[in-house]
């Protein structure tokens, strides 16, 4: 039983992919057929869509990164001139 379950889910999962792979925009003439009008996108043209969708992704988690970064750098730089300041402050107190 648990094997025909198993099977099943296999089956409905491709089912699911195939099903994502169908273009719901593209115009269909009376026959059921796509109009040839508007030919579909090939494999290598999904890649590089995918390819450049993805570098784009990436460039922005770099550049978020890097913001970080740069803002973990300026309080730990600010904290530092802080204390040096109030270092500062404490020998001109003391001295008078």
């Amino acid at each position: 039983m648990k094997f025909a379950s198993l099977i099943f889910l296999c089956l409905l999962l491709n089912q699911v992919e195939a099903f994502d792979e169908v273009n719901f925009q593209a115009p269909i003439n009376i026959d059921g057929q796509y109009d040839e009008h508007q030919p579909r996108e090939s494999r290598s043209e999904k890649l590089k869509k995918r390819r450049k969708k993805l570098e784009q992704e990436n460039e922005a988690m770099m550049q978020k990164k890097i913001e970080m970064l740069r803002l973990k750098q300026e309080a730990e730089m600010t904290r530092k001139l802080q204390h040096m300041f109030n270092q500062q402050m404490k020998q001109l107190e003391s001295i008078q």
